[in-house]
């Protein structure tokens, strides 16, 4: 039977089936050596069946999976993943873990002796030492710690609510020690809180339905286990709620078919529970107090991204529908989780970003730090207005702010028109003491040739008198924004590149920071990019990671970039190796579209492992010019 290693491997080929993978490329992705690797995939090959699926070779390309019968490959999937949950691997140290934490969660309150995990394990005394190790670390997670007692053995201590969450997240199989494993009485759970839900014409989303039928089974599982939920871990909520109603009728119903005693303090759990996934309706939630938080949220997201939410009525009442039940999931430490979180970040990095910037602000207010799951359920309700609110390119009215005189402003006026006459529809420059005469509102765009703290609230693009490339690069930006992923190529620079090793993740941070420094005479940017790094993690997947300043702080938009020969740990297990720094300008909305044409890039294997194999600028710039027929 496959490791978890060896059956991430497999999946990894398969992602893209029929492709060779180099094997060095391969080894390094999963933190192993050559042989390591090559010693995984003989034990790969030999699980396979080769009229259905195979893996073959070429000294020159490396590594493919070819898939015969796709449909007989999902099933074999499928089947590997239930094999390594329900059945652990003892020569995995990760999977020993899991399978140390399975007994420990199934030992009705008592103690395991170091001897039974020897004998079950088979491991010498210093291998269970350093799994035990990884445990204690797994548990301080959840603010569970492992007791060990000198003849007893070891135990977890911690309250019921946070093991439950913990087997939950943690995704922690109760092996043959489940009691609910028998698919019919499974369904037999399903169908009661489907007909409670029903009876009292309550409404959730399919998501968050099966999200609770795994709540449910999962308590049903500890209560006849013997592991109950304690009044002091929960708060009380009145009888008079719906929500108290459905969890008492559904429990009740459970504990009378399992024969097991029902104890209040698990009512109320699953009514707390239940009260951060129920689907609300406007007037049950738009509070003033919630207005109030959307609309400052909105004005900061039009002060940082200049994306102005502020009059969408049907967008705020949404972010109020979203954001309610989320706050009940916090409150009581019940956050979905996400399959999809990589993918949203990947895809659309712009709409995370802004949902953390949100997120930020939940946590200024209430008090609730969000996770990286919920902040991507987020993401996708921003991604999709952002969408729905691009407009077609049209020719603009745009205002300029020049302290020369009107005599002295011909040539500005003319060198706009040479290079952009198709696209404006009218140009008005005013000077600064005149500007009071001007409606800053019947303008599409601002720019202005004075840096001036006001002209900063105007969100007025700065540009030279004497317009340089890089100015009419930044009124091209403003006008017509980016259509191809191609003119991602314009961003990078030679002078904002390295190749070799670092340290750690701050390490390379600072480099890349001082190197743009210097190159755009920037102060703060470091402090900037670390401010982010503390709000919430930049890893993207795919060994990418994606720093940037928590504000917009540059007149300029570029992309520094590092390749690194060994990757670095950045945050929780994920580990980086290609680390894109971003900086999109202040004042310039069409400047974000970056982050889209980003994100076909970070999201594309190849191009990701061209990357990575790079030695240095004309490598690179060599792959960013394939990226025309990028899709």
């Amino acid at each position: 039977m496959l490791t978890r290693r060896q059956l991430e491997i497999l999946i990894k080929l398969g992602e893209q089936p029929d492709k060779y993978q180099k094997a060095k490329d391969l080894a390094e992705q999963f933190h192993v050596s050559l042989r390591t690797f090559h010693q995984d995939l003989a034990t790969i090959k030999k699980e396979l069946k080769d009229e259905y699926v195979k893996i073959d070779s070429v000294s020159s390309k490396g590594y493919r999976l070819q898939i015969i019968d796709m449909k007989y490959y999902q099933s074999y999937i499928a089947d590997l993943f239930d094999d390594y949950f329900n059945g652990y691997q003892f020569d995995d140290p990760i999977s020993r873990a899991y399978y140390i934490l399975m007994r420990l969660f199934t030992t009705k309150k008592s103690y395991i002796t170091y001897n039974q995990f020897l004998d079950e394990l088979f491991i010498s005394k210093s291998t269970l030492s350093n799994d035990i190790k990884y445990v204690k670390t797994l548990l301080e997670k959840y603010h569970l710690s492992l007791v060990s007692h000198s003849t007893r053995g070891i135990r977890i201590e911690g309250y019921e609510t946070n093991k439950r969450i913990m087997i939950l997240k943690e995704n922690i199989s109760l092996g043959n020690q489940g009691l609910l494993k028998n698919k019919e009485l499974s369904e037999e759970i399903r169908n009661i809180v489907s007909d409670v839900l029903n009876i009292h014409r309550y409404t959730i989303s399919d998501v968050i339905f099966q999200s609770l039928i795994l709540h449910v089974e999962l308590a049903l599982e500890r209560m006849i286990a013997e592991n109950y939920v304690d009044q002091e871990e929960v708060e009380s909520v009145s009888e008079t709620w719906e929500e108290y109603t459905i969890s008492s009728e559904i429990l009740t119903r459970l504990a009378k078919k399992y024969n097991i005693e029902l104890k209040r303090p698990e009512v109320l759990y699953l009514s707390i529970n239940l009260l951060g996934k129920k689907n609300y309706d406007e007037e049950d939630v738009i509070s003033q107090e919630l207005n109030d938080f959307i609309f400052k949220e909105l004005a900061k997201i039009k002060e940082e991204y200049s994306i102005d939410f502020i009059n969408d009525l049907d967008f705020r009442i949404a972010l109020a529908l979203h954001i309610t039940p989320l706050l009940k999931r916090m409150k009581y430490k019940m956050q979905l989780k996400n399959s999809m979180t990589f993918a949203v970040k990947q895809n659309y990095p712009l709409a995370y970003d802004i949902a953390t910037s949100i997120t930020k602000g939940i946590y200024d207010t209430y008090g609730y730090k969000v996770t990286d799951d919920e902040t991507a359920y987020l993401a996708i309700h921003i991604n999709l207005r952002i969408e729905q609110n691009q407009k077609i390119a049209e020719p603009k009215r745009i205002l300029i702010i020049c302290p020369n005189r009107k005599s002295e402003t011909l040539l500005l006026r003319q060198r706009f028109y040479q290079r952009f006459r198709n696209q404006i529809q009218e140009l008005y420059i005013t000077s600064t003491y005149n500007f009071t005469k001007v409606n800053p509102e019947e303008f599409d765009l601002i720019f202005t040739t004075e840096k001036h703290q006001d002209n900063d609230k105007l969100h007025a693009i700065h540009i030279n008198y004497f317009l340089e490339e890089k100015d009419y690069a930044r009124i091209e930006l403003a006008l017509n924004g980016i259509h191809d992923v191609s003119q991602l190529r314009n961003y990078f620079c030679e002078d904002l590149m390295f190749f070799g090793e670092a340290e750690n993740k701050n390490q390379i941070i600072k480099l890349l920071c001082e190197k743009a420094e210097y190159k755009y005479s920037l102060k703060n940017l470091y402090k900037q990019v670390l401010q982010r790094e503390e709000l919430e993690g930049t890893y993207y997947g795919n060994q990418v990671a994606i720093p940037h300043p928590e504000q917009m702080i540059a007149d300029d938009t570029f992309i520094a970039l590092a390749v690194l020969k060994r990757p670095i740990l950045w945050c929780g297990e994920d580990y980086a190796r290609v680390i894109i720094l971003v900086c999109i300008e202040k004042n310039n909305a069409k400047a974000l579209q970056l982050w889209y044409f980003l994100s076909k890039l970070i999201s594309d294997d190849n191009i990701v492992q061209k990357i990575a194999n790079a030695s240095d600028y004309k490598q690179v710039n060599d792959i960013l010019m394939e990226l025309n027929g990028l899709q």
